[in-house]
């Protein structure tokens, strides 16, 4: 079923494709892909715009297999009649081939998708193919020639009638905001489309989480030698990145599983973007990549009742930071390999305030080294914070989470804030630990809601540890 279910889609993505798929031509196993974003809207504001699929006549592929080659030959050794072999000189890198390089890590890979998915293939490309029409015209932007750089992959599911792709496209970043307002005025009149083979595509706006306020989705139906599919057109815009996420499968199948994914998108993408100018930023790329769609985002927030301020993906900083009892940087006595933070706010004067970071150590015995160690430094009755205000410990509450965990119920009254309760929470999972601080001012902590939400980010490490 797989092989003959790849044949039928191949007809679909000769019309939807971007041009440059690698090879002679399209591949089988490629997704259907969007190549514009929508404009910016609040993840509870139900979007207005029409999902857009795009059309593919340029004859020839543009795009490179990854990884992306370098435009250089290949030294090749040469033998005179009575000389020693030479080689030709070292080419210079490609800064940009480099950066591509990078941005490929920035894709989503399996340990995003449920079990059985494979990735069947990833493509670079550096130019917009000027003889590709796009529905709606939207081929027609007059920045569409400035694109930077763009990355794609292409995931199946394990009988073949699943497809999932992302692309990440840069521009520069006024060119990439321009874009969501030319889409918006270029579809707002075109709901329906059809592509040249006669199939036909509706497109609705759909309602759901999304990772950013400047995203949007749609769903798409399209029939297909007979069987109706349905599917998902997700944009996201951050920075100078236009990311498409595409996935679609047999009418009436859960697409729900495939949700959590699209929240993998945005923290990757912060990490990555980070190394771009400062390849050293973090110690270990893939690894940062990794830790950062483990951490708490936007899609965990969301299931709270308030709204969360999310400030995103980062180092942590302050030599104080897990200063409770005073406890000590244990991530660098016993030699984190990495370490990542993330931090929401619902009013950045009263709170709450919630605060996570993940750190991952050489192996489990060095994490449960580090436990030990806290769990024998958080002891205490009370404990100076690092501005001399003395926090008083009130209890120290029992969480079933994890490997074994350690928690702190903590408390001050300062003339200053006033009274504040927090909680600070050290959660190990294998080689990992995870740090919750939750505080709120003026108020009682609720500590069963603390505990929720550390199963939250408990499991979200669980997820990624396939």
């Amino acid at each position: 079923m797989r092989t003959v279910q790849h044949a039928a889609f191949a007809s679909l993505i000769a019309v939807l494709t971007l041009a440059g798929c690698g090879g002679d031509g399209p591949s089988a196993t490629s997704l259907p892909q969007l190549t514009t974003t929508a404009t910016p809207t609040t993840a509870d504001e139900s979007p207005t715009a029409t999902v857009v699929a795009t059309a593919t006549t340029a004859p020839e592929p543009t795009a490179t297999s990854t990884p992306a080659p370098t435009n250089t030959p290949r030294p090749i050794a040469t033998q005179a009649p009575t000389a020693t072999a030479t080689v030709a000189p070292t080419a210079t890198p490609d800064p940009l081939a480099e950066r591509a390089d990078m941005l490929l890590l920035a894709l989503l890979d399996e340990r995003s998708l449920p079990q059985g998915w494979t990735l069947d293939n990833t493509e670079t490309r550096f130019e917009a193919d000027p003889e590709q029409q796009i529905v709606c015209d939207l081929h027609e932007f007059p920045g569409r020639a400035e694109l930077v750089m763009e990355v794609e992959a292409e995931f199946t599911s394990a009988d073949g009638m699943q497809l999932f792709q992302q692309t990440i496209a840069e521009y520069p970043m006024a060119t990439a905001f321009q874009a969501l307002n030319f889409v918006r005025s270029q579809i707002s009149e075109c709901p329906e489309w059809q592509s040249p083979d006669g199939i036909t595509f509706q497109v609705e706006p759909v309602l759901m989480y999304l990772p950013t306020s400047m995203s949007l989705a749609y769903t798409i139906r399209f029939e297909l030698n007979g069987q109706q599919f349905e599917g998902r057109w997700i944009f996201v815009n951050t920075y100078a990145f236009v990311v498409t996420i595409a996935y679609f499968a047999p009418e009436g199948t859960d697409l729900t599983v495939l949700e959590a994914a699209v929240f993998d998108v945005v923290p990757r993408l912060q990490v990555v973007s980070n190394s771009f100018d400062e390849p050293d930023y973090y110690d270990d790329l893939e690894l940062a990549v990794l830790t950062s769609m483990q951490l708490m985002s936007r899609a965990e927030t969301l299931q709270l009742s308030e709204q969360w301020f999310e400030a995103g993906v980062a180092i942590p900083e302050g030599e104080q930071r897990y200063n409770v009892c005073g406890l000590d940087l244990f991530t660098e006595r016993f030699e984190s390999l990495e370490e990542l933070q993330n931090e929401f706010v619902v009013d950045r004067n009263v709170g709450p305030f919630l605060w996570q970071s993940i750190s991952t150590f050489p192996d489990a015995d060095a994490a449960t080294d580090a436990m030990e160690h806290i769990r024998d430094t958080v002891s205490c009755a009370e404990f100076l914070d690092n501005t001399g205000n003395t926090w008083q410990v009130l209890d120290y509450p029992e969480l079933g989470v994890g490997d074994e965990a350690h928690a702190a119920l903590v408390s001050i009254d300062d003339s200053v804030i006033g009274s504040a309760q927090g909680e600070f929470v050290f959660v190990r999972v294998g080689e990992q630990i995870t740090v919750i601080v939750y505080v709120v001012v003026q108020e009682t902590l609720d500590h069963g809601r603390v505990a929720g939400i550390t199963e939250m980010a408990v499991r979200e490490i669980e997820r990624l540890r396939r």
